[in-house]
């Protein structure tokens, strides 16, 4: 099936900047707008005016739920659970994140207890009612959280996952309150069995919460969202507004309002879908992206595929609901540079966002003390271009860098041994987090192609690519807004998880295929589509363990006891693999199945500028005056547009374009493929 996606847009909204990528009349058009915190959507509606053409599909990669997360911004939110389980999120697990902290930090509750309600009904570990609530009680708990100006309100009973008796009550009285007064003031409804219907009752608890957290604001950001879209052109019907979620694929808004869970990872994941598509184009299948922002880097190593883990942690918040397997620094173009109390030089992870932004870009100047930050590093370097940064749309203010630079003067010889301190500390900061997803999971960083983007990470791939003894290095043509053409090519998704919890031999197998197709079947129901195709997840596990490891089955609407078998010898090749012991009874406890609808996005060939026939290299915009090895050199500036298949750029030397400027130094020399990307590699000793 092919996604219908001309006259579309994929959109990612960052820290310092939301980035556009429009595919109209099979060409792309790129445009950054400055991010609007208090309201993203201001920044989208900007970015989208003036476009001469009736958009069909706005592909939408969101911090809504993340944003919510972190500012503590969510909704005021109750929890109900099993009555004796009040503590259940504040104890979680009681693994601390460092051993040796005699006091350790409290958890980071999101629900204060005077707003956890502990609910009589019980179930037994089967499902079997053990004790029965008077009906009125499902009416009272809702009504009483009106009463309580409660905004969100999740439901987490003991064993649910089993059976759903208790919280489809809750569900069928909240229709029905609903349906009496038009949900009028009713709290958004987070229920477990629904969100996440598998066991293990902290992170069910946890993520069922969170949902209830963000469901509120992130339901309300879409309506109003959909609402403008609508009023942009209210003579023709509003694009289809699709939102990614954390593993990479694309959700409708209905889905996302239900689940925003989903959606803790979108923009990041979006980012890596759009890397790994273009490396595969270009027939590279082992790459480990660097998605450097204005707030953060994104790192991920993919072998031939999207890594995906089965949940994550974010602000010691666990939540189980699947997501692109992606390491985060707080290193970014916008990190901050500060001394430590011992003098020791830090960059991030606080950083200046999009207001004010870097010293450099000039809204500072009203400021007696502002921040000095990576971006302005590269700027008293020589590394951005004023007539060509971000196509003259922000003023470089080079002054300004400096201005901010001169409070840490009295620790260095001059601003630029500083600027430089500042940009190595960054590039330590970065490697050792890529040595978190390829050295200590066992793969060889030389063993892949490093594939930079965002709107600082060709600045920086030289450097960590040296760092890591990584030879080459491929920048996509429009890096800077990669992660809007992930979105865009992003087919939809949807995810079924259930718990199974039973040995896995032959006398269960039947019973663990129709759970399989059980899940199958829900998701062919939501998807709605003939072109659907799924991939399952087994969780398994030695009898007596408590982590399971999870085996993929492709083709998952096809498996058969065969199938489910092979599996089972698969989990025990690859436990003895990793720890070095097999051959006990298995059993399994999950089982996850994702559909998908493949867009097989064709992306539109690239236009190259034309160019005399008897002139074999790029010509040299300008020159420009930069500090390698703390000296300065005059560097040859090249325009990215002018590029053209088999130019050879040698570093040192910067390729300026709208969304990104990169750094080839002088150990690299570039060439330019038949997609226009530009590929990086060593020179030759």
């Amino acid at each position: 099936m092919n996604l219908i996606i001309d006259n579309a847009v994929g959109v990612d909204v960052g820290g310092t900047f939301t980035d556009f990528l429009f595919l109209i009349d099979n060409k792309y058009t790129v445009r950054k707008i400055p991010t609007t915190p208090d309201d993203p959507s201001i920044g989208i509606l900007q970015g989208l005016t003036d476009i001469q053409a009736n958009l069909s599909r706005i592909a939408h990669g969101s911090t809504i739920a993340t944003n919510a997360l972190l500012e503590k911004a969510g909704a005021r939110t109750a929890l109900v659970v099993t009555e004796g389980f009040k503590d259940i999120l504040e104890i979680g697990r009681q693994a601390r994140s460092n051993i040796y902290e005699l006091e350790p930090t409290p958890a980071n509750l999101l629900i204060p207890s005077e707003l956890i309600i502990e609910f009589p009904g019980k179930l037994t570990p089967d499902g079997e009612i053990r004790t029965d609530v008077n009906p009125k009680l499902y009416r009272t708990i809702i009504e009483n959280a009106v009463i309580n100006n409660v905004e969100a309100l999740a439901i987490c009973l003991l064993f649910s996952h089993t059976n759903n008796f208790f919280e489809y009550k809750f569900r069928e009285t909240y229709e029905r309150i609903k349906h009496e007064f038009k949900g009028d003031n009713l709290p958004y409804l987070s229920i477990s069995s629904e969100v996440s219907p598998e066991y293990r009752e902290v992170e069910r608890a946890s993520t069922t919460a969170l949902n209830a957290y963000v469901g509120p604001i992130m339901s309300t950001y879409l309506s109003n969202l959909e609402r403008s879209l609508q009023r942009v052109d209210s003579n023709s019907a509003p694009p289809l507004l699709n939102i990614i979620q954390s593993d990479g694929g694309a959700a409708t808004t209905s889905q996302v309002k239900k689940l925003p869970v989903s959606t803790l990872l979108s923009g990041p994941s979006a980012g890596v879908n759009g890397a790994l598509a273009l490396a595969r184009s270009v027939n590279e299948h082992k790459i480990i992206t660097l998605d450097i922002g204005g707030t953060s880097t994104d790192i991920a190593l993919c072998d031939n595929e999207l890594p995906y883990r089965a949940n994550l942690v974010i602000q010691d918040i666990p939540a189980r609901t699947p997501v692109v397997d992606i390491h985060t620094v707080g290193a970014g173009g916008g990190s901050i540079a500060y001394l430590d109390i011992g003098g020791a030089l830090r960059v991030g992870p606080h950083s200046v966002g999009s207001r004010p932004g870097p010293a450099c870009y000039g809204n500072s100047r009203a400021s007696s003390s502002p921040a000095f930050s990576v971006t302005d590093a590269h700027a008293l370097l020589g590394r951005l271009n004023q007539d060509y940064f971000l196509a003259d749309s922000l003023e470089l203010d080079v002054n300004e860098a400096e201005r901010a630079a001169e409070p840490f003067l009295n620790a260095f010889r001059d601003k630029f041994e500083f600027a430089q301190a500042v940009i190595d500390v960054t590039n330590a900061n970065i490697e050792r987090a890529v040595r978190v997803v390829s050295v200590q999971k066992g793969f060889n960083p030389n063993e892949f192609t490093l594939v930079p983007f965002g709107g600082a990470g060709p600045l920086h791939a030289c450097d960590v690519a040296q760092m890591l003894n990584i030879d080459k290095i491929l920048i996509p043509p429009s890096p800077g807004v990669l992660a809007a053409l992930g979105a865009l090519q992003a087919g939809q998704t949807f995810t079924v998880g259930q718990s199974v919890l039973r040995k896995m031999d032959e006398d269960n197998i039947e019973s663990v295929l129709a759970n399989l197709h059980k899940a199958i079947k829900i998701i062919s129901e939501t998807l709605s589509s003939n072109h659907v195709q799924y991939r399952a997840v087994l969780d398994l596990r030695f009898v007596g363990q408590s982590h399971e490891i999870g085996v993929t089955i492709d083709n998952a609407n096809k498996t058969n006891p065969e199938i489910l078998l092979a599996a089972k010898q698969e989990f025990t090749k690859k436990h003895g693999h990793l720890y070095g012991h097999s051959g006990y009874e298995v059993e399994i406890a999950n089982i996850r199945v994702t559909g998908f609808i493949d867009p097989k996005f064709i992306p539109p060939k690239p236009i190259f500028s034309s160019r005399e026939n008897n002139q074999i290299v790029p010509a040299i915009s300008q020159y420009s005056e930069a500090i390698f090895d703390g000296k300065f050199q005059r560097i040859p500036i090249y325009l990215r547009t002018e590029l053209k298949p088999d130019d050879q750029i040698i570093g040192p030397a910067l390729v300026t374009q709208l969304d990104t400027t990169t750094l080839v130094t002088p150990d690299w020399i570039g060439q330019v493929d038949l997609e226009g990307n530009l590929i990086l590699s060593r020179k030759k000793s």
